[in-house]
């Protein structure tokens, strides 16, 4: 279930609806979670009781890629390469300025967390007071079209 919040984090996608959604529809995504397809009532769950231990591991993910160069504020990339060092002063620092740094990016982690756990709640406030609205993909006429067919091809059997 990491595999998929994380890569689905990575992407810009932070609520249970569309990384549900991308577990039936993306290939790295449906790769990771190994042809699983959960619903966004399994993944908001998932967040919402282990939210400490994801805070937590979001974090040391987000200092690792920081420390290997891979979070540049547009893009985050993580692959199987390897990747050469570099000691040089501008990817260094003092105690202090990487704790504020590693501070920094658990905020963020924090952030993103709270961020998916309060855009779903108001997922689920939308959905109680208008189900339609919130789980129709198709507008009215064509529900009204698609029951017309379905109704046709029923009274001509």
């Amino acid at each position: 279930m990491l595999k998929i919040i994380f890569s689905c984090y990575s992407r810009g996608i932070i609520t249970s609806r569309p990384i549900a959604y991308a577990c039936k529809t993306n290939r790295v995504v449906k790769a990771l979670a190994r042809d699983a397809e959960p619903d966004h009532d399994t993944i908001a769950y998932f967040i919402i009781s282990q939210a400490e231990a994801v805070k937590n591991l979001f974090s040391q993910v987000l200092l690792t890629c920081d420390s290997l160069g891979l979070i540049g504020g547009d893009m985050v990339a993580i692959d199987g390469c390897n990747l050469p060092s570099n000691a040089a002063k501008a990817w260094s620092g003092t105690i202090a300025e990487l704790e504020k740094k590693k501070e920094c990016l658990e905020s963020l982690a924090v952030k993103i967390v709270e961020q998916h756990t309060a855009l779903d709640q108001e997922e689920d406030k939308r959905e109680v007071l208008n189900p339609t609205a919130a789980s129709c993909v198709y507008g009215e006429a064509y529900r009204k079209r698609h029951r017309e067919r379905i109704e046709d091809k029923i009274t001509s059997m």
